[in-house]
């Protein structure tokens, strides 16, 4: 997980209740691209990382209805070795990998969407795997 820049969020107008924020590679999709070219791009720009599209796993979308302005999040996930070079951008100040029962309370997805995601993707790499 990527622990969030604050104080660029601040300047962006942007207040959250607590300055550590925890959160995923994430963004808008931009016009004339899909769900998951804006996760590869992205991880691209984020935590430096260049996707394979065939190794983005969709796992489900949430929609915000009650929010002001109501958007949909597309929850993807994608595995990679815990040694893999991670570059961030200015949006993150860190990064920690977690386990599921150890994931902090501060973070900006709920945490049963982020648990449900893994799940849903350890299935999913599982099958591709044994279907190899």
């Amino acid at each position: 997980m990527l622990q969030r820049n604050w104080e660029k969020k601040k300047k962006e107008g942007k207040i959250w209740e607590r300055r550590s924020m925890w959160g995923n590679v994430g963004g808008s999709v931009e016009k004339g691209e899909t769900p998951k070219q804006a996760v590869i791009r992205e991880a691209g720009e984020e935590i430096g990382l260049k996707l394979n599209q065939k190794a983005v796993i969709a796992a489900f979308t949430r929609d915000h209805r009650s929010a002001e302005k109501p958007y949909t999040v597309h929850f993807y996930a994608t595995s990679i070795e815990e040694s893999t070079k991670i570059k961030l951008n200015d949006e993150s100040c860190s990064y920690k990998w977690f386990s599921t029962k150890k994931l902090p309370s501060n973070m900006l997805d709920k945490k049963e969407d982020v648990i449900k995601c893994m799940h849903i993707a350890i299935a999913k790499i599982g099958k591709s795997s044994a279907s190899r």
